[in-house]
């Protein structure tokens, strides 16, 4: 599981995510301030992820995203989900 985490870590610093944290019912997902989203399909991620995650824009960007609606462990479900962002990432680049 540590190897795991690990490279969650690795693949969330490449898409300048700082911080990964949860409390009960969320996992949060925070990017670095010098992010730009205008290159990113935001839109289109968050409807298709539309009963789990929620953009939040403020001091920071960030993904919201339900924990009642991941039906797998947190780390795997993550992976999954980062290598889906980073497919928009990149396909916009």
């Amino acid at each position: 599981m540590l190897f795991k985490i690990i490279d969650l870590r690795l693949t969330a610093e490449k898409l300048n995510i700082e911080r990964i944290s949860e409390d009960d019912d969320y996992i949060f997902l925070y990017f670095a301030q010098r992010t730009d989203f205008s290159k990113f399909d935001i839109i289109r991620l968050v409807n298709g992820y539309s009963k789990i995650i929620e953009f939040m824009s403020g001091k920071y960007y960030a993904f919201k995203l339900k924990k009642t609606e991941i039906n797998e462990n947190s780390v795997e479900y993550l992976k999954k989900f980062l290598s889906r962002l980073d497919f928009y990432m990149l396909k916009q680049i």
